[in-house]
C-alpha cells in the first residue's frame, strides 16, 4: 500500500464522523428549540388578571351586542332603563362583573398554559389560556 493511500475502513470512517457531528448538532438545535418554546409560554402563561380582565370584555361586549345594540329585544319593563343610557350602564357595570367573574373562578395552572373554569349561575365555562389568548374550550 501506497504512504497517500488510506485503509478503505479508515476512509468510512472518515466519512461517518462529520454525519454524527452533524447529527449531534441537530439534535442539539432541536433541543434549544424545545426550551426555547417552553420558555417562551411559560413567559406568556395568562394570570388571573389578565383572565379576569378578557372575561369582562367579552361580557361587557355581549351585553352591549345583545341589549344595547338590539332594543326590541329587551323587556318592555327595561328599555327605557337601557336606552337612557345603556354603554354608560355595560361600562359602570364592568366592575361588578370583574369580581363576579373572579370569584366564581378556578384557575388550573400547567405552567405553560391555564385552564379557568367559570361558574355562571346555570353555566359552567371553561377556557384555555396559552401565548396570552384564551379560547373558548366548553360552554355546558
Amino acid at each position: 500500500m501506497k504512504p497517500n493511500q488510506q485503509d478503505p475502513g479508515q476512509q468510512n470512517l472518515v466519512r461517518s464522523r462529520p454525519a454524527t457531528v452533524s447529527l449531534k448538532w441537530l439534535q442539539s438545535a432541536g433541543v434549544l428549540m424545545v426550551l426555547s418554546v417552553a420558555g417562551l409560554l411559560f413567559i406568556t402563561n395568562p394570570d388571573e388578571i389578565a383572565y379576569e380582565e378578557f372575561a369582562t370584555q367579552q361580557a361587557t361586549n355581549f351585553l352591549h351586542r345583545e341589549i344595547c345594540d338590539r332594543p326590541g329585544k329587551v323587556a318592555p319593563s327595561f328599555r327605557q332603563v337601557f336606552s337612557q343610557g345603556c354603554t354608560t350602564l355595560t361600562k359602570q357595570g364592568a366592575a361588578d362583573i370583574r369580581r363576579f367573574v373572579s370569584y366564581n373562578t378556578q384557575r388550573y395552572n400547567f405552567i405553560l398554559f391555564s385552564l379557568y373554569t367559570t361558574e355562571l349561575p346555570f353555566q359552567r365555562i371553561k377556557i384555555f389560556g396559552i401565548g396570552r389568548t384564551f379560547f373558548l374550550v366548553d360552554f355546558s
